[in-house]
């Protein structure tokens, strides 16, 4: 019958199971039943589902499509460096930063190498 007894031993099991499962069989239980849980709810709410799992998944295919596809900097051409690059600009009193017009530059002259005498009197 379902009327309730004074018995100390039957209180102490209630809520239990007939065993109980202790290591691997615990830990397999646990997600197995955490699994069953993220299915029934991600049937319910699909736009969670697309959300965490479908849209992560795109970004990372992406990023790493572009990541493969960047060419290494051992393929870039060397720089090429040279003194005439740099112009005669001695250094300015106050907070005057010098701007030069490339495109002027190079309508009217070509660049050629400083000398050595050139590039001691910028100093």
């Amino acid at each position: 019958s379902n009327e309730p007894t004074d018995d100390p031993t039957c209180l102490d099991q209630e809520g239990v199971g007939s065993y109980r499962l202790e290591g691997c069989q615990l830990a397999f239980s646990q997600v197995w039943g955490l699994m069953i849980k993220r299915y029934n709810f991600s049937r319910r709410n699909s736009k969670a589902l697309f959300s965490q799992i479908v849209l992560p998944a795109l970004f990372i295919c992406v990023a790493m499509t572009v990541a493969l596809s960047v060419p290494d900097l051992g393929d870039s051409p060397p720089l090429v460096l040279s003194p005439s690059q740099y112009h005669n600009y001695t250094s300015p009193m106050g907070n005057f930063v010098p701007i030069s017009d490339e495109q002027e530059m190079q309508e009217t002259q070509l660049y050629v190498d400083a000398t050595a005498q050139e590039l001691i009197q910028t100093v």
